[in-house]
């Protein structure tokens, strides 16, 4: 029988091999240390996407008529809280900024209302949509706040389904509006009184997707 605990014999033939790279440790992909930083690129052959990175909003497929198939942005999604950009002292009656809406079932905005000053000053701001795509807009059924006179926050939402709740003058009350909406929608507002000035500090929405 041939013994098993004899040393081999010198010589050039390789039994086995092994090789590892040493450079790579914890702290290394490939020997080559991950980017770490915010943005939506790097400049390394490795990168570690972390939460800053992330774009709030959704994507779908779009399908052409020629048959070409495209991911396009589709929508903000729940969670990302936008203004619409009709913040500052309000006067008279008047319409805020035309938002845009892709694929998105119903909205939640919240008119945040700093400073009222005049003589019985009263504000109603409502949610207006459009078919078009911003060229004729009508009243969203129920998408109105109550009459209001003083500081606060007063919410608005409007999507398919939803229990119908009328708005109120008490301050982080919302109405609900059983509505989907549009492709394109805007904030209005009346405002009546003697020399009435209502600050609006911001108007804020978050789309709802689902």
């Amino acid at each position: 029988t041939l013994a098993t605990d004899i040393a081999l014999p010198t010589g050039a033939n390789i039994i086995g091999a092994l090789t590892a790279n040493q450079t790579v440790n914890n702290a290394q992909i490939g020997g080559v240390a991950p980017l770490m930083g915010n943005g939506a690129s790097g400049t390394g052959s490795q990168r570690v996407t972390i939460a800053s990175d992330n774009t709030p909003y959704a994507v779908k497929i779009d399908q052409t008529t020629s048959g070409t198939t495209n991911l396009v942005v589709a929508s903000q999604i729940v969670g990302a809280n936008v203004t619409t950009g009709d913040s500052g002292a309000k006067t008279v009656t008047g319409t805020g900024a035309i938002q845009g809406n892709t694929g998105n079932k119903g909205v939640q905005v919240v008119i945040n209302m700093g400073a009222v000053t005049g003589t019985t000053p009263t504000f109603v701001g409502k949610i207006q949509g459009s078919a078009d795509g911003g060229t004729i807009f009508y009243d969203i059924p129920g998408a109105t706040t109550a009459s209001l006179t003083a500081t606060g926050n007063y919410g608005i939402t409007i999507y398919p389904g939803i229990a119908v709740t009328a708005g109120t003058t008490t301050t982080g009350t919302t109405a609900t509006a059983n509505q989907p909406l549009p492709r394109a929608w805007r904030l209005v507002w009346t405002i009546g009184g003697t020399t009435p000035s209502f600050t609006i500090t911001s108007v804020q929405f978050n789309y709802l997707v689902n």
